[in-house]
């Protein structure tokens, strides 16, 4: 592709202005011969358009017969190509196939005289199309980058404009310098990569080359970069509790380690990454910065608001959805890097044959990706080719916006489709002969028109995201009493959970365990628990009692309660005893404690065992006590709990 005729003979063309002159010559009275060898044309040509000047006359067309042959005029060809092209642009192109059936209809409804293998198959054949591409070298056969349909509409030019407005009224507001406009965003690489292409056996149906394993474990990266082409270090997260060296060792110098069981960002670990962003930006009241993001919830907490509030950290979002446009980092450095981790993974395998990939080399090979795709060429490409440093509001054409139109409705449910913004039309470049031939041509689009939702049934009551200035104090309120109001959901659902657990734990005979109890400071020096107390029928009852058959509490957890957490792997199941020291919107950070079999006492072991565990596999316990006895023993904690029911308590 595309395709281009060899001639198989020496003999040249001839422009229509030699053939006209030469057939003039020779009505006139010159030799056919003397003629010919004058012009350099073929005699028997050049007989053969005298026989039919002398026909026709004036009206004689000096071009040769091959044209004529032709299923489609070259006006005709141009409105296919533009038809195509448009359809690509909104996301909808044509594979080949698909244009091969399109052109054998609309040579159809143009009643074209087509050749019988066209009828046969319904299709117009191969070489038809590489032809076609040749004529039209606007065209080119492409692999497409799969584009979800929330990205294709969402980048419209109402949403683009929302943002641009916001970031002009923040420069202005502000003046901040290209120094002082950051980006940053997270992406994923995996233990398992993708390899490059190699050399094998030709027609050879599989080709494989070695990998760590089926599917790996995946790291978050979160990278920091400026409009002057500077970056700051990465923050990674991995998916374990705990942090351990190697997280950085070999990791872009000033690097830093965050933990969470899913690999995934946190507010939690957001707000420690801001601490990262303060550390090498030294921003402050005085000396502002504007950072872009996206909206996801993890940016959103009340805590990291107040963090960039008090440093001089102005947040502003992007519009859901549009980051592969309007985002530096995915626009013109994450595709690079993504190239470069796999090449240094695949240098790797070579090098330590029979060496899978771990979480302790993802530090080494992320450093030598980062140092050749976060370059300052790439990183002031990213910002320019989004229109934010230089601010150029104008940075995207009306062709960029054609995918959106796909979706484009009425705004209100009154109006009509008919309403609807038609879809683009195709412009055709049209010389004065060929006017009259349009109006009786099918264009493209009368035959398949191009694709257009139909109107919503239903108004969602979901409230949309948009693009915001974060930090504005009207925004920062709204977003904290939405924090408020989840967080008196979650705990209403806690306590409907804890009761559910209360009524399904029914155990045996009651015990009375006589304990010293830790958490209180009560004038006796021992406390009854019992295990044995009536069905509770209603939840604000469970929580005033708070205890149940098995002195499970109920209502909400708190900072300073103890719980226990359910992990879970694919063969096993594990539980672990802790104590809550902070409470955030994706769960509770607890310090765990480590069991001393073979009874069910408790101690925090010498390296603080910290991490984030989810509301839903989080039950509250009582208050322990201590063991007492000898000084080792009083170190333990014994819960007031019959454990034997849960499994692998650790």
């Amino acid at each position: 592709m595309p395709f281009k005729w060899k001639k198989k003979s020496n003999r040249l063309s001839v422009s229509p202005d030699s053939m006209k002159n030469a057939v003039l010559e020779v009505i006139e009275g010159s030799k056919l011969r003397t003629t010919a060898n004058k012009y350099n044309i073929d005699k028997m040509t050049l007989r053969r358009y005298v026989l039919k000047y002398r026909e026709k006359g004036a009206v004689t067309e000096f071009v040769p017969n091959f044209s004529s042959s032709q299923i489609f005029s070259r006006c005709e060809e141009e409105m296919l190509a533009k038809y195509l092209l448009n359809a690509a642009q909104m996301n909808y192109g044509f594979t080949s196939k698909e244009t091969r059936k399109f052109a054998y209809l609309y040579a159809v409804e143009n009643n074209k005289k087509v050749p019988e293998n066209w009828i046969k198959k319904e299709s117009a054949t191969y070489e038809w199309l590489r032809g076609f591409m040749n004529r039209n070298n606007t065209l080119s056969l492409r692999t497409p980058e799969p584009t979800s349909l929330s990205r294709g509409t969402a980048f419209n030019k109402h949403t683009v404009g929302e943002f641009f407005n916001l970031l002009g009224t923040i420069l202005a507001r502000e003046e901040f310098g290209p120094g002082s406009i950051y980006n940053c965003d997270e992406t994923g690489v995996q233990t398992v990569h993708k390899p490059r292409k190699i050399i094998s056996k030709k027609g050879q149906k599989q080709v494989a080359k070695v990998t760590s394993g089926e599917r790996g474990q995946t790291v978050t990266i979160l990278c920091t970069i400026n409009a002057i082409g500077g970056s700051i270090p990465p923050f990674f997260i991995y998916p374990r509790v705990r942090e351990q060296d190697y997280m950085t060792a070999c990791a872009p110098p000033g690097s830093r380690a965050a933990t969470h069981p899913s690999g995934w960002m946190t507010a939690l670990n957001f707000e420690v990454y801001l601490q990262h962003f303060i550390k090498f930006t030294k921003c402050s009241i005085a000396d502002k910065v504007l950072l872009i993001l996206d909206n996801h919830n993890s940016h959103l907490s009340p805590k990291g608001l107040d963090i960039c509030k008090e440093n001089g950290i102005v947040l502003l979002t992007i519009p859901p959805h549009t980051s592969h446009r309007l985002q530096p980092l995915d626009v013109s450095v994450y595709g690079p890097f993504k190239t470069f981790y796999n090449q240094a993974c695949d240098d790797f395998m070579i090098q330590n044959p029979g060496q899978i990939i771990s979480l302790k080399n993802i530090a080494k090979l992320v450093e030598v990706a980062y140092q050749r795709a976060f370059t300052p060429v790439n990183i002031v490409k990213g910002f320019s080719a989004t229109g934010i440093s230089p601010f150029n509001s104008q940075i995207f054409s009306e062709e960029d916006f054609c995918s959106s139109k796909v979706t484009d409705r009425p705004n209100s449910s009154n109006q009509t489709a008919k309403e609807q913004t038609p879809p683009p039309t195709i412009a055709v470049q049209q010389d004065n002969v060929l006017n009259d031939i349009i109006n009786v041509v099918k264009s493209p689009e009368e035959i398949r028109p191009f694709p257009l939702a139909p109107p919503r049934k239903t108004v969602s009551s979901r409230k949309p995201t948009k693009t915001k200035i974060l930090t504005d104090t009207p925004n920062m309120n709204e977003i904290k009493l939405y924090h408020e109001k989840k967080n008196k959901e979650r705990n209403s659902e806690g306590c409907k959970r804890n009761l559910n657990i209360q009524k399904k734990s029914r155990a045996g005979p009651s015990k009375q365990i006589k304990l010293k109890n830790i958490e209180e400071e009560t004038d006796t020096d021992s406390v009854i628990m019992s295990s044995s107390s009536e069905d509770c029928t209603d939840i604000e009852e469970c929580i005033e009692n708070e205890k149940t058959e098995d002195n499970f509490i109920a209502g909400p957890i708190s900072v300073g309660d103890y719980v226990l957490v359910r992990f879970a792997t694919k063969k096993i199941v594990r539980h672990y005893a802790g104590k809550v020291l902070e409470v955030h919107d994706e769960g509770y950070l607890i310090n765990f404690m480590r069991r001393k079999k073979p009874n069910y006492h408790f101690v925090y072991p010498d390296v603080p065992d910290q991490s984030i565990a989810s509301e839903s596999e989080t039950i509250k316990l009582p208050p322990p006590a201590f063991v007492g006895g000898t000084a080792r023993a009083s170190r333990k904690l014994k819960f007031p709990i019959n454990f034997d029911k849960f499994d692998n308590v650790d």
